[in-house]
């Protein structure tokens, strides 16, 4: 009788904790029985000491967030309504908000009214933002918890795709790199729109891959559909994430089919050489790449010449000059700022750029960055072995994301912010990496002691 009248007790007293919590708030409420319910379901098919580890990393993240979420309510000004981080997320909340008084009836000032009806910021972010408030009530800091919820959301499904594909030493060092990477870490509990997109991505890749692995016709079409519905969302959430995805499902699935067969990855290479040179030759074509090129360097002269630390990946007179001087680049300079853009993409921030005390505090996590490249490489091969799907999906959203945002940027502060959309498919390659130059050293060792 004791244990049960122990477990009503408990039971009891978290009751009385939910009710408290949804009285006090309920958007915090249903965000935290979302995620609890979220990590039961993670943890349920691991067993001993995975099981603790994917549990205790799952809930020592969420506990983190929420902890960082209290601080900036603590840290809010008496003169403030309400405290955030980045000024993105300030607008996102405020824009909600001023959308939700309009809907509501609320008068509000021509200037808000102005800041809504603008194309700016004009995402349907803010839309969604401003229905959950409509339901739940004004919540500046609770709506931050499902960014945390999202993010959680993604870490379980990138773990579940990579343990699949690659095991679970591999997974649970994946998983632990993506809860606790700091930039990602501090996104995931901003009001910015990355925790969404992170969550709708890799619902759309690893849709992909059940999807293909599908065993029913009704399963197949349950998971096309949750691809088509991700994409989508991602789209108004952001348009080129959701190019980046389906760039990545196409490559992915694409050098997927190529290279099941020795004849036909050799049948596939010669049929692309010779369509691409038959399609670069083309004059139209190459009016149109060059045409492309000249707009991303209009966007990376503007970010070069915005607030915080810029790099410089094209010739210096673009920079001098007027506004129109980017759209004077000629095909060889166009080359020249393609392959730095590259450069800078993987290598950005170098020391020149990390001069400041801010900088400087940045050094520890860049050095771990070029760590994760170098066992990315050395894991390739062996993730190919494991699982070719996935390895093709995630060099698919590498170099989607190489594409899309090395040549769009110039802010330091703005690449790394982008460039983290691609980071945890780099993580997933070289958690393989690591795992591969464990095994190796772990079969060293052993001959060692065999010889001796």
């Amino acid at each position: 009788m004791q244990p049960i009248a122990s477990t009503y007790t408990r039971a009891t007293l978290v009751a009385i904790a939910a009710a408290a919590l949804f009285a006090l708030s309920p958007l915090s409420a249903v965000c935290g029985l979302a995620m609890v319910m979220m990590t039961r379901r993670a943890v349920a098919s691991c067993e001993g000491a995975e099981r603790r580890w994917v549990g205790g990393a799952l809930v020592i993240g969420i506990g983190l967030r929420g902890l960082c979420v209290l601080g900036v309510f603590l840290l809010t000004g008496r003169e403030e309504q309400f405290n955030v981080l980045f000024g993105d997320g300030r607008f996102a909340v405020d824009r909600s908000i001023w959308i939700l008084n309009n809907v509501s009836g609320v008068p509000i000032a021509p200037f808000y009214w102005m800041r809504v009806s603008q194309n700016y910021g004009d995402v349907e972010y803010h839309y969604g933002l401003a229905a959950v408030q409509w339901l739940f009530g004004p919540s500046p800091y609770a709506l931050s918890l499902i960014n945390v919820a999202c993010f959680e959301a993604f870490a379980i499904i990138f773990h579940r795709l990579t343990r699949a594909a690659f095991g679970a030493t591999a997974a649970a060092a994946t998983l632990t790199l993506v809860l606790f990477w700091p930039t990602m870490f501090v996104w995931s509990f901003s009001m910015l729109k990355e925790s969404v997109q992170f969550a709708l991505a890799i619902a759309a890749i690893a849709g992909t891959v059940w999807c293909v692995r599908g065993r029913r016709p009704t399963e197949r079409l349950g998971y096309g559909i949750g691809i088509v519905i991700a994409l989508v969302v991602l789209t108004e959430l952001r348009p080129g994430s959701s190019l980046m995805a389906a760039a990545a499902i196409v490559f992915g699935l694409a050098a997927y089919v190529a290279t099941r067969r020795a004849w036909i990855a050799t049948f596939s290479v010669v049929v692309a050489i010779v369509a691409g040179s038959v399609i670069a030759s083309r004059p139209s074509v190459q009016a149109r790449a060059l045409a492309e090129t000249r707009l991303a360097l209009v966007r990376h002269v503007g970010h070069v010449k915005s607030t915080g630390i810029s790099y410089r990946a094209s010739d210096e007179r673009f920079y001098r000059g007027e506004r129109l001087v980017p759209y004077s680049m000629n095909a060889r300079e166009g080359a020249r700022f393609l392959i730095l853009s590259a450069w800078y993409f993987f290598a950005a921030p170098l020391p020149p750029h990390i001069a400041s005390t801010t900088g400087r505090l940045f050094i520890p996590l860049q050095l771990a960055w070029y760590a994760l490249l170098a066992l990315a490489v050395i894991g390739i091969p062996s993730s190919f072995r494991r699982d070719s799907l996935v390895t093709w999906l995630a060099i698919g959203y590498l170099l989607a994301g190489l594409a899309t945002i090395a040549p769009n940027s110039g802010n330091i502060g703005t690449l790394i912010r982008h460039r983290d959309m691609i980071v945890p498919f780099v993580m997933c390659l070289s958690s393989v990496g690591l795992t591969t130059v464990l095994a190796a050293f772990s079969l060293e060792s052993d001959l060692s002691y065999a010889s001796d």
